[in-house]
């Protein structure tokens, strides 16, 4: 391939306040620009899912076929001669019709695939998506940083993790313009130490990769109280670490204090590591909002998706509402094992706590979590929802209804004592 005229395709859900192109796309680019020979060029081309939703059927109403016919479309315009894909559970049809409309067209020489539904290795992505001819099952920086090396290789199929310290930011690089009331997005690491058989961030190593560095994250947040942005998401699955390792979010939340940062800062905490250390900073930050995901509170629940003792858990909530501290729990219904009486039961408790926000939202199940694997064995029945992603409908008590109604009397309850 004498020169790579790249086309990376992503079907997100955009927000008015937050950069129009989403934050691990820039990521991609940087990477991208940053070691491929000169010449060699990539195109974002974003598709807002936001656009197809649907205040009357409260859902989304997405024309699938019409949706690839048009992305097809453009990618053919382009000129690119290789197209990439980001997979999410949301757009796995959508990605599967544009590859059959494009393959074969005599412009594209290849098509590549990442993103977090690539899992399972090589005979079954092949099986999932024939057409593709690269598949990355790894964060794809360093893919990306060093296509011409795969596609000279041949390679199908790419497990390869990127020197996490090394890269990029990409709005130190300017790759992505903040503003004033802008929300924007970082990180500090990924991966994740514990094992909810649920989620799709879990590293089955438990290995975490600390992104940059001090300066790096201090430059951010410099720049980010010069712009005057609004809201600062930290996008790691777990912000606080425990022993040796938390020192670095223990320093994060001390350097927003030093600079006097005034956004709101949202982190996604596990309660079992909120030590005294934390809750003390955390008191003195009225601009920072934790985001607690309890899930549950019954212990044959927590014990069926691996989230914690309830015990301790409860011991925290406790400390965490005495010191007024700013917190968002979330909670799933249609667990293995919960019913609707447990549900209800878990979340008036929980907002008796008197936190901000209490959301629940119903379980959805994701290629490559362990409740992929398991879900059936607890009598759990699962289905796609409008856009495509697998939610669980009816369980051994068929109550599944019943618990979403009940959340829907609790929020318009809470709306009634609001007003």
């Amino acid at each position: 391939m004498k020169q790579i005229k790249m086309i990376l395709t992503a079907v997100s859900f955009l927000r008015n306040d937050e950069p129009q192109e989403p934050y691990g796309i820039s990521c991609l680019v940087d990477a991208f620009n940053s070691g491929n020979q000169e010449g060699d060029t990539i195109i974002p081309y974003i598709i807002d899912c936001n656009q197809y939703w649907n205040d009357i059927k409260e859902k989304f109403d997405v024309d699938w076929e019409k949706m690839a016919k048009e992305a097809a479309a453009k990618i053919i315009a382009s000129g690119c001669n290789v197209a990439a894909f980001s997979c999410f559970a949301w757009c796995d049809s959508f990605c599967k019709l544009v590859l059959r409309k494009i393959k074969g067209n005599k412009k594209i020489e290849k098509i590549v695939l990442g993103g977090p539904t690539i899992v399972g290795g090589l005979e079954t992505m092949q099986k999932e998506f024939p057409k593709a001819d690269l598949f990355i099952e790894s964060y794809g920086e360093k893919v990306f940083a060093n296509l011409r090396k795969y596609f000279s290789e041949n390679k199908k199929y790419v497990l390869d993790l990127p020197d996490f310290c090394e890269l990029q930011s990409p709005y130190l690089s300017g790759r992505v313009h903040v503003s004033e009331e802008m929300t924007v997005r970082m990180e500090l690491r990924r991966g994740c130490c514990f094992q909810c058989t649920y989620c799709r961030y879990k590293d089955n190593k438990r290995q975490i990769y600390r992104i940059g560095n001090r300066e790096r994250w201090q430059q951010e947040l410099q720049l980010f109280k010069k712009a005057k942005v609004k809201k600062i998401n930290v996008l790691d699955a777990f912000f606080n670490e425990q022993g040796r390792n938390k020192k670095m979010g223990l320093d994060f939340l001390k350097y927003c204090k030093q600079i006097g940062l005034d956004a709101d800062i949202s982190l996604q905490i596990r309660p079992e590591c909120l030590d005294d250390d934390y809750l003390d900073v955390l008191s003195q930050l009225p601009n920072v909002i934790v985001e607690i995901g309890i899930q549950s509170l019954d212990e044959k629940v927590m014990k069926a998706i691996k989230r914690g003792n309830r015990e301790k858990v409860l011991q925290t909530l406790e400390k965490v509402a005495k010191l007024g501290i700013r917190t968002e729990i979330t909670m799933i219904y249609g667990l293995p094992h919960q019913t609707a009486e447990s549900f209800k039961k878990d979340l008036y408790y929980l907002d008796g706590f008197g936190f901000e926000t209490l959301s629940a939202f119903q379980l959805s199940i994701y290629n490559g979590t362990e409740l992929y694997e398991t879900y059936q064995n607890y009598g759990l029945k699962a289905k796609r929802d409008s856009i495509g992603v697998l939610m669980v409908y009816d369980n051994p008590t068929h109550d599944i209804d019943l618990m979403k109604q009940i959340y829907q009397d609790f929020i318009e309850n809470k709306k009634c004592k609001a007003a």
